[in-house]
């Protein structure tokens, strides 16, 4: 078994260095198509062993990507990763060997693994999804000009020795607007590319073109786009809808405080992802934005709780890009719904309170012991006043078992 890494670069001085250290250990051979570079790149390259292909840019990354591919050796599997990205082992994985062995252990049925993907932006994860990275050469192409897709045959299987981690957009402001306009205008060409019905043949260049401009705090047009895309969603395959177009356009809607129109989407996406981690941080930021505890507290539950599956099944990610997985908003969301409990149970004590006096002993008993058992037995103490020693009254009685509810539950 052979394992080829397949890069295309350009100019990529600044991170190509992490990328190929961290991938020589874990690779037979690594294959570099070079469109053009004038800095460091090649001379990099061939210092980490690399073969080096030179080839006129085509303005067409699945063109380049393709041609790398072709070069690794027939029945290999080859790794597809950008100079942006740097592997990052488990620690079940000890090197090479170890990710052979589990290759050929992948049954016949698959031929792609996908791999986490982290992308990095001021040393903390902005975003995660599940990529197909690794594949057997003789079935694997790329299509589209720009976000260039696999086209491969079957599943993907996910892989647990290794991930990826992604510094694209970790850039000054100035690589930033490189950036957009070249990725601008290839979404632009790719476009006017259209079908008999006059929509493009690459539909995802609507989710896209969304992406890119709310990335750039262009709303207006990234919902635009955002909407034609949503318009789509009846013709374009269950497995290849993106569904992260919610999230994008939820937080575009809220930011441009178009609030019943953000809430109307999180609601349809809701329909059919009631435990999406965005959608539901989304709506969790939707009710502390319009200062509704009861929505917020909502959102935070179905949070917690899509955050939890995700971790403890990564898989579930499948090729979709999740924003909000992430140990910071665990902590915020796990905080609101804490306040929000709070805020929630005392506004209920206030119509329990004037109530007790019309309470059975055993039930105050019960009650004592169940606020006891969260430390709260002294709100009984604010009702003495009206209606005697409730505390010492239910002190008195007979001990009685206490009903835990389970947390979680």
């Amino acid at each position: 078994m052979k394992i080829s890494a397949c890069l295309m670069v350009k100019n990529e001085e600044k991170f190509l260095p992490q990328c190929l250290e961290s991938i020589q250990p874990m690779v037979d051979e690594i294959i570099v198509v070079d469109t053009g570079s004038t800095d460091n790149t090649i001379q990099i390259a061939e210092s980490f062993g690399a073969k080096v292909y030179h080839s006129p840019w085509q303005d067409n990354f699945s063109f380049h990507r393709n041609e790398s591919i072709s070069y690794a050796d027939d029945g290999s599997w080859v790794l597809i990763i950008d100079a942006d990205e740097r592997l990052v082992k488990f620690p079940n994985c000890k090197g090479i060997n170890d990710l052979k062995k589990w290759l050929s252990l992948v049954e016949k049925q698959y031929n792609a693994v996908a791999l986490m993907v982290n992308d990095i932006q001021n040393k903390e994860v902005a975003m995660s999804c599940n990529s197909g990275r690794i594949f057997k050469k003789e079935y694997i192409h790329y299509e589209n000009r720009v976000h260039n897709s696999p086209i491969f045959d079957g599943a993907a299987v996910l892989c647990d020795l290794i991930s990826l981690e992604h510094y694209g957009y970790d850039l000054s402001k100035e690589q930033m607007m490189t950036k957009f306009h070249r990725t601008h205008k290839l979404l632009m060409r790719e476009l006017k590319d259209v079908d008999e019905s006059g929509l493009p043949k690459n539909k995802d260049v609507y989710f896209y073109l969304c992406q890119l401009l709310g990335h750039h705090k262009r709303h207006k047009e990234s919902r635009k786009w955002g909407y034609k895309y949503l318009k789509l969603k009846h013709i374009i395959p269950p497995d290849r809808f993106n569904y992260t177009i919610y999230f994008t356009m939820i937080k575009s809607c809220q930011e441009a405080g178009l609030m019943e129109e953000a809430y109307k989407l999180i609601n349809e996406a809701m329909g059919e992802r009631p435990l999406d981690p965005d959608i539901a941080s989304a709506l969790a930021d939707h009710g502390a934005l319009t200062d509704n505890k009861y929505v917020m507290a909502e959102g935070c539950r179905r949070y917690i709780r899509g955050y939890r599956e995700m971790v403890e099944n990564p898989a579930k990610k499948a090729g979709q890009f999740y924003f909000s997985l992430r140990e910071d908003l665990l902590t915020l969301n796990i905080y609101r719904l804490c306040i929000a409990s709070l805020q929630e149970g005392m506004e209920t004590w206030k119509y329990l309170k004037p109530r007790l006096s019309k309470t059975s002993p055993d039930v105050l008993k019960e009650l004592y012991s169940n606020l006891n058992l969260i430390g709260q037995a002294h709100l009984l103490s604010e009702v003495k006043e009206v209606y005697g020693d409730v505390v010492g009254m239910v002190k008195n009685l007979p001990k009685l078992d206490v009903y835990q509810i389970p947390i979680g539950e």
